[in-house]
């Protein structure tokens, strides 16, 4: 008779790759816990004991590939130039979701409720995640030193909604230009990535840049935004 896995680590890493595989294809409301646990050679108990059940298990897939995400974008070298600095955690982005795309679709799951809101896991995962691009922009907006501990956020409401709005346009960019290479819209070759990296980066800053009044410390033309806390605006 087979012995029953133990409800250890490895299990555990097991029944997150299985999750994965099946949120990214048919998202949060037809996983199936019986089949998760089905294709780790283990029952439905070992979920329970080891997540809690299927929101914790879904919670803990999400959680791993934003946890990934972030330490491929902090692990490379550090430029202090912003831009140039930008211009490589953009490519950073882009290799690690086209290397692990089904983890990178799952990371996205979203709420099965009628508003189809995020998952507080996911907007968790993009505010950490987003942290380099927040200091990266705010040093080349603002003209100042980027360093590794360069601040992330400010206290000013307006500045930091504007160089949120300047995140958020590169992410968003980011993120549709690899939903893009999926569907085959876009040209998936390096050289095409190699030229288009630049001119978002570029134009992301000088529109941040002529939004900006140095002298007075205040936008020229402040944007308005429904929601200023933004999952895109770091803790």
């Amino acid at each position: 008779m087979t012995q029953p896995r133990p409800h250890d680590e490895a299990l555990r890493a097991d029944l997150v790759a299985a999750a994965t595989v099946r949120l990214a294809d048919r998202g949060p409301d037809a996983l199936s816990l019986r089949e998760v646990s089905a294709a780790c050679g283990t029952s439905t108990t070992a979920i329970y004991a080891l997540f809690g059940g299927k929101v914790q298990l879904i919670d803990a897939v999400i959680d791993e590939g934003w946890e990934r995400l972030t330490t491929a974008l902090t692990s490379i070298d550090f430029d202090p130039h912003p831009q140039r600095r930008l211009r490589d955690l953009g490519v950073a982005y882009r290799c690690w979701s086209r290397d692990n795309r089904e983890l990178y679709a799952a990371m996205f799951t979203r709420d099965s409720g009628t508003d189809g809101a995020p998952l507080p896991a996911v907007s968790a995962g993009i505010r950490k995640a987003t942290v380099p691009f927040h200091q990266a922009s705010y040093a080349a907006i603002l003209g100042t030193e980027l360093t590794p501990d360069s601040p992330s956020s400010i206290d000013d409401a307006e500045q930091q909604e504007l160089i949120c709005n300047v995140v958020t346009a590169m992410w968003v960019s980011l993120h549709g230009w690899m939903s893009f290479t999926g569907l085959r819209l876009v040209d998936p070759s390096d050289v095409s990535f190699e030229e288009f990296i630049p001119q978002l980066v570029d134009a992301a800053v000088k529109s941040g840049q002529e939004l900006y009044n140095p002298e007075s410390g205040q936008q020229r033309h402040p944007w308005t935004a429904a929601d200023a806390r933004s999952p895109y605006t770091p803790d």
